[in-house]
């Protein structure tokens, strides 16, 4: 293909390494064994979890957040237009709030 416009070529460029990113991606998939610096470094992660467990608490290690630090909560007022004929909530509806908070 040729591109008609300089436009038209720095989106086909994008496009090309979109591709190949997604390919590259693929080949680093599930299908690949972890290589030694993926796992030094779980291995790294989960002892330093597991030492802040044993010594009951305290910071979370350079980089990362506590999983209870990252929870919200939301207050919803649902309208008689978010309900169905039988006054129950649409179920798109909670689907949409729920993808907006995560």
């Amino acid at each position: 293909l040729r591109a008609a416009s300089e436009s038209d070529a720095a989106l086909m460029a994008r496009g090309r390494a979109l591709w190949e990113r997604a390919r590259d991606c693929g080949a680093q998939g599930r299908d690949s064994v972890p290589k030694a610096d993926e796992i030094a470094f779980v291995h790294e992660t989960s002892a330093c979890a597991e030492e802040r467990r044993r010594s009951g608490g305290g910071e979370a290690a350079v980089g990362f957040v506590d999983i209870e630090d990252t929870a919200t909560e939301s207050v919803q007022v649902i309208h008689g237009q978010d309900r169905n004929l039988g006054g129950q909530l649409f179920g798109g509806w909670l689907m949409r709030k729920s993808y907006e908070l995560a």
